[in-house]
C-alpha cells in the first residue's frame, strides 16, 4: 500500500484482533476488488466475498459460476444486489459461519517457481516470533514484493540479513528469467492467476454491441460535449436547492422571528432574560435554520448525483485539468467531498500517494465552498441580489474552484516541484438512485449540520450576546442590541473597533470584522452572529441593508468563500500535517481573502459600480 488509507486499512487487518474481513466485489468488473480480496486472504485474514452489482453482471452479458469460485478461493462468495436489498438474509448467515469456522485460506494463488523462495523465507522466519502473530507465508511474499514497511518491521525484529539473500536471489532469477524484478514481478503473477481464475467461472453471453451505459459514457465523458453538460448540471443543482425551498424557509423564518419571538416576550419574566432567550439563543439558532431546506436539498441533490454514477464522471473530466496543474488525479476525490465539509476533505487526502500532491490538495480543498458557507451566500444573495441569487451562488463556488487550481500551480511550480502521479478511476455503472440510500446518506449530513446550530452556534450566540450587553463599564442593558450608541460602549465593540481599521477600505463596519471572527469557530456562526449585532431575527436584515452596499456585500462573501475554514479543519490540518502547514494556510487564506475583496472594490469603483 502506498497511500495512508491503504496503510490504515493493512494495519487494521493484520494488527489487530478481527474476527472476520467482508470484501466487496464488483461484478460488473471484477479483477481489481478480486485482486484485493486474495491480497487480503494471503494475510491469513477469515475472509467472505460479497459480489455485488448482479444485475448489472447480468445486463452486461456477464454470469458468474458462484460455487465454482467459492470452491477455488475456499471461501463463502454471496452474489448481492445491495441497493434491491437481495442477498442480505445470505450474507449474515455467511458471516456468522465464518466466524465460528477455524478453517483460513492463506494460499488462495500458487506463484509458480516462486515458491521455493517463499517457502525457503518462511522457514528462515519460523526462528523468530513473528509467527505468532503474523502469516509468514504473507510476510514473505511482502518481502518479495519490497513493502517498506514488512522491511522495516522485520529489520527491527533483526532477521532481514537472513532472509535478505533469499530476496536477491530472487530477483535475480526474475531478471534473468523474465527481464523484471521480483517486486515488480509478483503483481503480474497475481494477476495472471485472476485472469485464470475469471476463465473458469465467468461465461460472457451475446449481448448487444454497445450498452446504454456505454453509449451514455461516449457522451459525458467526452471533452467536447461533457463541459456543456457538466455547467447546467450543477447550476440546476443549485436552483433546485434555492427555488424549491423558497416556501419553507420563509416559514422558519416567521415562526422564529415572529411567532415564537411574541411567545418569548408574553412569558412572565424580566425583559433581560428574555432578550437573553430571544436575541441570545433564537436570534443566532434561527438565522442559521432558515437556511436548512436549501442545504438538505443541496445535500439530496449531490447525493442523487453520487448514486447515479455522475460525480465520478466529473472526477474523470477534470483529472484532465488537474494533471495540468501538478495535482494528482486523486485530488479531485477532496476536492468533491470539501463541497461538502472541509474536514474530512483534508482526511481524504490520504488516498493520494504522493506527499507532494497530498499537501497541496489538503492546503488548497478549503477553498472549496462547503456547506457551512453557504447560510452566508443565501443571506447576502437574498438581500443584494435576490434576483439573480443562484447565479451569484455559483460564482462563488466557480470562483473557489479556479483560486484552489490557479494555487496548486504556484505550489507544484514553485514549492513543491516534481512529478504528478497518474489517476486510476473505476467508473461505477450508472444507476437509479435509491430513494431511501439518499434519503439515508442526506440525512446524516443534514444531521451534522443541526447538531452544530444545537451546539457551537447556541453557545456563540450566548458569548456574542453577554459580549454585547456588557462593557467597560458594567452591564449595559438589553436594549445595546438596539441603540447603536450603547451597542458602541460593549465588549464586542472594543474588540471589533481593533480589527475595523482593516476592514473599513473594504467598506464594513466593526460589526462585520466580529462576524468573521467568530466564523473560525464555524462558518454557520457569522450568519448569527450578524442577526444578534444587528438588531436581531426580526430587523438585522433590514440593518444590513444599511450597513453594507451591493459592492461592499459581495466583497464580504468573497472573504467568506476564501478565509481560513473553521477549527475544526484547521486541527486536522494540523493532525495531519503539522503545525507549519497549519500556520501558513492560515496565513496566505488571510491574505487571499483580504486581497480578492479589495480587488472586488477597486473594480468597482473604476467601473462606477
Amino acid at each position: 500500500p502506498d497511500s495512508i488509507d491503504q496503510k490504515i486499512a493493512k494495519d487494521v487487518i493484520t494488527e489487530e484482533d478481527i474476527d472476520l474481513v467482508v470484501v466487496l466485489l464488483n461484478a460488473s468488473n471484477i479483477e481489481r476488488s478480486l485482486y484485493l480480496l486474495i491480497s487480503i486472504l494471503e494475510t491469513g485474514a477469515k475472509v467472505v466475498g460479497i459480489l455485488n452489482f448482479m444485475d448489472i453482471a447480468d445486463k452486461i452479458g456477464i454470469k458468474y459460476d458462484i460455487d465454482k469460485l467459492s470452491d477455488i478461493l475456499k471461501i463463502p462468495i454471496v452474489p448481492m444486489v445491495a441497493v434491491k436489498n437481495k442477498g442480505f438474509d445470505i450474507l449474515k448467515k455467511r458471516i456468522v459461519e465464518s466466524v465460528e469456522n477455524e478453517w483460513i485460506n492463506t494460499k488462495p494463488i500458487n506463484y509458480n517457481e516462486f515458491e521455493e523462495y517463499i517457502d525457503r523465507i518462511v522457514e528462515r522466519l519460523k526462528e523468530s516470533d513473528i509467527s505468532k502473530r503474523y502469516s509468514l507465508r504473507w510476510i514473505a511474499i511482502k518481502l518479495l514484493e519490497n513493502d517498506r514497511d514488512v522491511i522495516e518491521f522485520i529489520s527491527r525484529q533483526g532477521v532481514y540479513d537472513e532472509v535478505r539473500s533469499i530476496i536477491l536471489e530472487a530477483d535475480k532469477y526474475a531478471l534473468e528469467r523474465y527481464s523484471k524484478h521480483i517486486d515488480a514481478l509478483i503483481p503480474i503473477i497475481r494477476y495472471q492467476k485472476i485472469n485464470a481464475i475469471l476463465d473458469q467461472v465467468i461465461h460472457k453471453v451475446a449481448v448487444a454491441k454497445k450498452s446504454f451505459s456505454d453509449a451514455l459514457d461516449d457522451i459525458l465523458t467526452c471533452y467536447r460535449y461533457a463541459i456543456f453538460i457538466l455547467i447546467p448540471v450543477l447550476y440546476m443543482l443549485y436552483l433546485f436547492s434555492f427555488e424549491a425551498a423558497v416556501f419553507l424557509s420563509d416559514l422558519i423564518d416567521v415562526i422564529f422571528s415572529v411567532f415564537l419571538s411574541d411567545i418569548i416576550y408574553s412569558l412572565p419574566f424580566q425583559v433581560d432574560i428574555l432578550s437573553f432567550i430571544n436575541e441570545g439563543i433564537l436570534a443566532g439558532v434561527g438565522s442559521v435554520l432558515v437556511f436548512l431546506p436549501n442545504i438538505a436539498l443541496l445535500f439530496i441533490g449531490i447525493s442523487v448525483l453520487e448514486d447515479v454514477g455522475y460525480l465520478s464522471r466529473v472526477a474523470y473530466l477534470l483529472d484532465r485539468i488537474l494533471s495540468k496543474v501538478g495535482l494528482s488525479g486523486k485530488s479531485i476525490i477532496p476536492m468533491i467531498l470539501g463541497f461538502g465539509c472541509n474536514v474530512p476533505a483534508v482526511m481524504a487526502t490520504r488516498v493520494i500517494e504522493d506527499d507532494k500532491a497530498r499537501l497541496i490538495t489538503a492546503m488548497i480543498s478549503p477553498f472549496m465552498s462547503c456547506s457551512a458557507r453557504l447560510p452566508v451566500y443565501i443571506l447576502f444573495a437574498g438581500i443584494f441580489f435576490p434576483m439573480h441569487m443562484g447565479l451569484v451562488i455559483l460564482i462563488l463556488y466557480l470562483t473557489g474552484v479556479v483560486v484552489a487550481i490557479l494555487y496548486s500551480y504556484l505550489f507544484r511550480r514553485l514549492v513543491f516541484r516534481g512529478p504528478s502521479l497518474p489517476f486510476v478511476i473505476e467508473l461505477p455503472p450508472y444507476l437509479i438512485p435509491d430513494v431511501k440510500n439518499v434519503l439515508l446518506k442526506s440525512w446524516v449530513r443534514i444531521k451534522e449540520f443541526v447538531y452544530r446550530a444545537g451546539t457551537i452556534i447556541v453557545l456563540a450566540s450566548i458569548v456574542i450576546w453577554l459580549l454585547s450587553v456588557f462593557g467597560p463599564i458594567g452591564y449595559l442593558g438589553y436594549t445595546s442590541l438596539e441603540e447603536p450608541q450603547l451597542l458602541e460602549e460593549s465588549w464586542i465593540a472594543y474588540l471589533g473597533k481593533v480589527f475595523e481599521p482593516l476592514v473599513k477600505p473594504l467598506g464594513w463596519d466593526w460589526r462585520a470584522a466580529v462576524a468573521l471572527l467568530t466564523g473560525f469557530i464555524a462558518k454557520e456562526v457569522v450568519v448569527s452572529t450578524l442577526a444578534v449585532l444587528y438588531g436581531g431575527e426580526a430587523v438585522f436584515k433590514a440593518n444590513l441593508l444599511n450597513a453594507f452596499s451591493p459592492v461592499s456585500a459581495f466583497a464580504y462573501i468573497i472573504f467568506v468563500l476564501l478565509y481560513v475554514p473553521c477549527i475544526a479543519t484547521m486541527a486536522v490540518l494540523r493532525s495531519e500535517f503539522g503545525n507549519k502547514t497549519m500556520i501558513f494556510t492560515i496565513i496566505y487564506m488571510m491574505l487571499t481573502a483580504y486581497i480578492a475583496s479589495y480587488i472586488v472594490v477597486v473594480l468597482a469603483t473604476l467601473l462606477g459600480v
